[in-house]
């Protein structure tokens, strides 16, 4: 049975899916920037322990998925020579679809109380700036080219997963949660404070779902940990992608 710590699920094709333990206590959420008033206000957010993925969901990893599952693969396929990217073109049903699998997957080594699931907006917001309160993953200082891959970056495209490390890392040693692809959220796009038992958790419908990380084509403002964004869960895009988490259930979803 696994411990806190990090933490390595090993897939068929050779793969791994890494994680990283965050540990359990309270952070600051979203920010007081009047001219972001979509994360406002900032609040102090309080969580259980959990892992978070250390990197997106890859080309190679969604592939044997779709290979075990037949879930339709994305449009237009898997590119060429990019099999260390992250999958893009995947709707957050779809991304679902996978945590599912490998929940099914790797049941067995997973605390009985835990799910293997998309990380709620929270989680991924901890994940990512830790508990001071930081601005990017690294800290305060403004994004560079060497940090993350963003518009400044002039790449037009994804890179692969890692490929800023260490530069570019969450105090936890999570890549690429700024810039490289948007990510799925578990979450439902509502009005803060985050309170996890509102309903934002809950799975069915087609409510807006959040969006966290910025992308390739984003500036340095839309990186930023507490930026969010959104879209239908139904929907898929070519700098949208997403991560995994080992967490606890929600009570009222159970």
């Amino acid at each position: 049975m696994i411990q806190a710590g990090d933490m390595a699920l090993n897939l068929i094709d050779g793969t791994a899916i890494n994680l990283a333990w965050i540990p359990a206590g309270e952070f600051w959420m979203g920010s007081d920037e009047a001219y972001f008033q979509d994360d406002n206000p900032k609040h102090s957010v309080s969580l259980p322990g959990f892992w978070m993925g250390r990197q997106l969901v890859t080309n190679a990893q969604y592939q044997v998925f779709v290979c075990d599952t037949h879930h339709a693969a994305p449009p237009g396929g898997f590119p060429f020579d990019k099999e260390n990217h992250p999958v893009v073109n995947v709707s957050w049903t779809d991304a679902m679809a996978f945590a599912c699998w490998l929940n099914n997957q790797f049941s067995g080594q997973i605390l009985p109380d835990m799910v293997l699931r998309l990380p709620t907006e929270a989680e991924w917001e901890k994940a990512a700036r830790g508990t001071d309160g930081r601005t990017w993953p690294w800290g305060n200082k403004e994004a560079k080219p060497r940090m993350c891959n963003y518009k400044n970056s002039r790449l037009r495209g994804t890179s692969p997963v890692g490929a800023y490390s260490p530069d570019g890392d969450s105090p936890y040693g999570c890549a690429d949660m700024a810039g490289n692809v948007w990510e799925w959220t578990h979450s439902r796009y509502c009005p803060y404070p985050y309170q996890v038992l509102d309903g934002r958790e809950a799975e069915e419908g087609t409510d807006l779902r959040a969006l966290r990380g910025g992308a390739f084509g984003n500036n340095a403002l839309s990186l930023r940990c507490s930026s969010r964004s959104f879209d239908f869960p139904g929907s898929f895009h070519a700098n949208v992608g997403f991560r995994v988490c080992v967490g606890s259930r929600f009570p009222r979803l159970m």
